[in-house]
């Protein structure tokens, strides 16, 4: 069934699923928003589906999986971060933060002022600076030999993400489906395509009919950005497609099923760090939990959304269509926001507080943050 589309917003209610679509309110900005944007530099346009059903306990059990990863880093000395940079959900503002937080970092990720986004070689969404071939997956042995302490992978994920038994948190941030393609397509029509929007539009259009494989094969897939940024996997359950790894990133258009989707759940069931990009100020808590990070919000203002602020792209027709191909995109999301809570709620319960909180008491009394009392 086609899920309800509803507009972000202090006042937005989920629709109920049998309703009759109504047209999407993009662009509307508001508190929370704003918020957001200032935080991760990114644009929240629209959320998408029904409410999500509970998650509980009994969830986790059923993966074999105990909530929360079952191990915190911060104690850990000399352990590294894993971190999976699902593209156009923030992650330009989680390296700064990396920075910031005194993160170590080897030449080619740090050089020329982070232009590659904190990515080692070959963990970049570039095929040609990165130099990765299709299939290209890194072991841990192999990650254990790289001289930085916070590797973000924009790409697919390796089959063994690394994680405790090799000094590694996991960590990931994620973005509802529809709002990520809004954002996308015009950010990837003007910085990467070089095409006007409406020609990418229809690009991606015919890039999730059914068995396309756009950007999927030599030479197209190992031209710049093509199959991470644009090509069908961008826009056909993008996100359970970066869990899969490799070989499940690389399946023509609509051909993922749900032992995609429940690979990807238990993959990201071990993650120690899981952030929604429309919660961050809460979730960022998580950072400071398992990291140790001190520092949660970037000084200096992240490089304002450009295209991002236009007006969407796509018809209503386009935006249903879209939605009924990413449903597994959207169930996994709902999987990530019940993660998401319960490891915010772990560090809260330690009395750690995120980016919001930070920033509220950074930001002086009569600019922004109410004074004593109100």
């Amino acid at each position: 069934m086609l899920a309800a589309l509803v507009a972000v917003g202090p006042t937005a209610q989920p629709m109920q699923p049998e309703a009759e679509p109504v047209p999407l309110v993009l662009n509307v900005l508001h508190e929370r928003r704003e918020l957001i944007e200032r935080l991760t530099g990114e644009t929240l346009h629209v959320k998408s589906g029904a409410s999500c059903p509970a998650v509980g306990a009994e969830t986790f059990k059923d993966l074999g999986q105990q909530p929360g990863g079952g191990l915190h880093l911060a104690k850990l000395k000399n352990h590294s971060t894993y971190y999976v940079h699902v593209h156009k959900s923030g992650g330009t503002a989680i390296c700064r933060l990396a920075e910031v937080n005194g993160e170590v970092f080897d030449e080619f990720a740090s050089g020329e002022h982070f232009k590659h986004n904190c990515n080692c070689k070959g963990d970049g969404p570039d095929a040609e600076v990165n130099g990765w071939a299709l299939g290209f997956d890194r072991s841990c042995e192999e990650r254990a030999q790289l001289k930085s302490s916070f590797q973000m992978v924009e790409r697919w994920v390796d089959s063994h993400t690394c994680g405790a038994s090799h000094g590694m948190a996991r960590a990931i941030m994620i973005r509802d489906p529809l709002d990520r393609i809004i954002s996308a397509a015009p950010f990837e029509a003007e910085v990467h395509a070089h095409v006007k929007t409406r020609k990418l539009v229809k690009m991606i259009m015919r890039s999730i009919q059914p068995g396309a494989m756009y950007a999927l094969e030599e030479p197209e897939a190992l031209k710049g950005t093509h199959m991470i940024g644009y090509g069908t996997a961008a826009w056909d359950n993008f996100l359970t497609r970066t869990l899969g790894g490799p070989d499940v990133f690389r399946l023509p258009a609509r051909s993922l099923n749900a032992t995609h989707l429940e690979q990807a759940k238990q993959k990201l069931s071990n993650f120690e760090i899981v952030m929604m990009l429309d919660e961050f100020d809460t979730d960022s808590a998580q950072l400071a939990h398992v990291l140790g990070w001190q520092a949660l919000v970037v000084e200096e203002p992240l490089p304002a959304p450009r295209a991002e602020h236009t007006t969407n792209p796509f018809s209503e027709e386009q935006l249903k269509e879209l939605a009924e191909v990413n449903q597994l995109d959207m169930e996994l999301v709902c999987f990530a926001r019940a993660l998401a809570r319960e490891r915010t709620a772990r560090a809260t319960t330690r009395g750690l507080t995120g980016a919001g909180y930070e920033l509220e008491l950074k930001t002086p009394v009569g600019a922004g943050r109410p004074g004593p009392g109100v």
